[in-house]
């Protein structure tokens, strides 16, 4: 490799979520790694978790947290299109841990949770030791502080165990408040490492998605704006310029494929981001607020030029059953998201196999297509009960479109009608949905 493809070469940041010490620890690693950029994260207490990674969102390319606790907290509590992954628990994790308590608790005689039952098996067997007698809480995301701090209490208050080895450090504060022979376990380096390592092919994944051929196709109606041909001319210069200006930002290649239609090329990356990841569109904006005119646009993502300029044209035709000033992007595994533009862009499936979904499509007396759709407009609401108020704005339809097909999938069992929402101003009551399926 030359050294100008060093010097451009992605370097991905990847933020450290953990207690200040772990932060530290792992950082201390970066000089291994290169073609990583690790961003220290850390946190007083577990519940600062959900709120830290929030702020992160699209921030950074990765999330490394320094234990299971953090991430199955934040992986409960947020949703997020940034890939987690956090420093598993190994039997290198639980040796020191047995060390430090030799001498305070009898070994064959615990509480431990977070660890899987096998590592600590493993651990017992190669230290030649009894694990029958030895309690472990697994199922930490599920349990909760409160359940595994109970867990820990009620076995030592009856005599069952003599000690506890937890990864939680609030429980570890409340156990020796309690004067239960306890120990927490850290991760050494070597688990750190390999998480490390993790995060390193997830950025090789990542810089290959980046790098996928994105397609985009732009439609323009000018034709009631001009009065002659030098105005149409001059028009078709200014758009041309403007469009122009925005490939140019992605660092793509723009070609006129016609009076009214344009083709662009770019990479998948360099979309994405100037998309703010798929929820606007900046070029539409552009358009509308310079000339005034209706604009379509079509993206598409493939692995060949030739599978992204297809999934380009099917975008632009969907762009057109949708409406003007909006666009819809096809992805390489033929997901739809769109409309960019508009509030709330929605995601789903283009083609379904799914037996169920094709029959409850078919007892609705509506696509299959449009039965996914819909249900990702409800989920997109982020509310437990709508109105078809609510609905008709995200799927583009008229009111009482929407009303009609509200009817035909509580037919089906699909939505069931919960109530109904009672209007400050007058007018009939509306009625609140529920998705049942």
């Amino acid at each position: 490799m030359s050294v100008n493809e060093k010097k451009h070469e992605r370097i991905f940041t990847v933020a450290v979520v953990g207690p200040e010490d772990l932060v530290a620890k792992t950082l201390r690693l970066n000089n291994r790694f290169p073609a990583l950029k690790l961003q220290g994260c850390p946190y007083a207490e577990e519940a600062e978790v959900a709120n830290l990674v929030r702020s992160l969102h699209h921030q950074v390319d990765i999330i490394l947290f320094t234990g299971q606790v953090a991430y199955q907290r934040a992986a409960m509590e947020i949703t997020s299109d940034t890939p987690m992954l956090y420093v598993p628990y190994t039997i290198s994790w639980l040796y020191p841990s047995l060390f430090r308590l030799k001498e305070r608790a009898d070994l064959t005689t615990l509480t431990i949770d977070s660890f899987p039952r096998t590592v600590i098996d493993e651990a017992y067997t190669a230290l030649g030791l009894d694990a029958d007698n030895i309690y472990a809480q697994e199922e930490q995301a599920l349990g909760g502080k409160n359940i595994i701090l109970n867990f820990h209490r009620n076995y030592y208050l009856k005599g069952l165990s003599s000690g506890a080895i937890t990864c939680w450090r609030s429980i570890y504060k409340e156990l020796v408040n309690l004067g239960i022979p306890c120990d927490l376990s850290l991760p050494t380096e070597g688990p750190i490492i390999e998480t490390l390592d993790k995060a390193f092919l997830i950025g090789e994944s990542v810089r290959n998605k980046e790098s996928q051929v994105v397609v985009g196709l732009i439609e323009i109606n000018n034709s009631a704006l001009v009065t002659s041909e030098y105005d149409l001319q001059r028009l078709q210069v200014e758009i041309y310029a403007t469009i122009l200006d925005y490939v140019k930002e992605i660092d793509g290649y723009l070609i006129a494929t016609g009076i009214n239609s344009y083709l662009f090329f770019t990479t998948r990356g360099l979309f994405e981001r100037s998309t703010d990841w798929g929820t606007s569109m900046p070029l539409l904006n552009l358009v509308k607020e310079r000339f005034k005119l209706p604009i379509q646009v079509g993206v598409g993502f493939g692995l060949t030029a030739q599978q992204a300029g297809t999934h380009a044209r099917v975008a632009l035709n969907k762009t057109k059953e949708n409406g003007d000033n909006c666009c819809f992007v096809l992805m390489e595994d033929k997901r739809l998201l769109g409309p960019l533009g508009c509030a709330r862009p929605i995601q789903y499936e283009l083609a379904t196999t799914d037996q169920e979904v094709l029959e409850q499509a078919e007892a609705a007396g509506i696509s299959s297509i449009s039965l996914k759709r819909v249900a990702a407009c409800m989920s997109s609401l982020g509310k437990e009960t709508f109105s078809a108020n609510d609905l008709a704005p995200v799927l583009g339809v008229s009111l009482r479109s929407t009303h009609r097909l509200l009817n035909q999938l509580a037919g089906i069992g699909y939505v069931q009608v919960v109530g109904e929402e009672k209007l400050a101003s007058k007018g009939r009551p509306r009625q609140l949905y529920k998705l049942s399926l």
